[in-house]
């Protein structure tokens, strides 16, 4: 679906200058200055590339493995939501296809990471065939980290886990503008795609189970053994005693 929602260059375009106009309105056109401030530092320019091109498939996929063999009740939810967010960003696709500053005529932007492209036929080698560059409204790059952010910042046990899972989106947003892939609001459009992916999830699927530690005494040195917590329907239902089981 990614791939076929081309639409066209000249209606991507159009988009494109719908967003720049309404980032000027609201002070966000800031992907110039950042992308020509970032070209200037070798060092931040290849941290860059290399953040943007690395991370977006390692982290979530890493994140699914890790939940998926360490708490599967948790990887059903988290990965459910993240399915409905992709949903709905391969939706935004088709509807609103959008050029990236860096393929945007009389702008200026240079793309950091494949270098000059003619604009009517951009060239990636291999993946030019394989991929949409017409797909930027709203930001996957943006909206998969935030899903991980979020993820790891309720799941992971230690706060220094929590912070370091919230700085990747942080890490993603500066590199999707500073290498000239996305627009602000392309960032927006990526968190609001990952709110709607949880609330839809919370909606069909209920609250996320917590685990929780079982009420029963123990002897000393037993290890405690955590269990999942009843859901609100089970909970409600109390149990039957002896006589009504007879």
């Amino acid at each position: 679906m990614r791939l076929a929602a081309t639409g066209g260059r000249e209606r991507a375009e159009e988009h494109a200058q719908q967003i720049l106009d309404l980032e000027r309105v609201l002070h966000l056109d800031i992907e110039h200055a950042v992308n020509h401030a970032v070209v200037e530092i070798d060092w931040l320019r290849n941290f860059f590339d290399f953040y943007y091109t690395s991370f977006h498939f390692l982290v979530p996929l890493t994140v699914l493995g890790l939940l998926y063999w360490r708490r599967p009740v948790d990887y059903r939810w988290a990965r459910a939501s993240l399915g409905f967010a992709t949903l709905l960003a391969l939706l935004g696709f088709w509807l609103y296809p959008l050029t990236p500053p860096r393929l945007m005529p009389n702008l200026g932007i240079i793309d950091t990471v494949h270098g000059v492209q003619d604009f009517s036929k951009p060239d990636y080698g291999t993946l030019t065939a394989l991929t949409n560059q017409y797909a930027a409204m709203p930001s996957l790059h943006f909206g998969w980290s935030l899903w991980c952010g979020v993820v790891i910042a309720i799941i992971a046990p230690k706060l220094w886990m929590k912070a370091l899972g919230l700085l990747h989106p942080l890490f993603t947003a500066a590199a999707i503008v500073a290498t000239g892939n996305h627009w602000v609001l392309d960032a927006v459009g990526g968190a609001l795609v990952v709110a709607a992916g949880f609330g839809l999830t919370h909606l069909f699927q209920g609250p996320r189970a917590r685990t929780t530690m079982a009420a029963a005494p123990v002897t000393e040195g037993a290890p405690v053994v955590p269990h999942q917590a009843a859901s609100p329907e089970r909970a409600e239902r109390p149990e039957r005693s002896e006589k009504e089981r007879a």
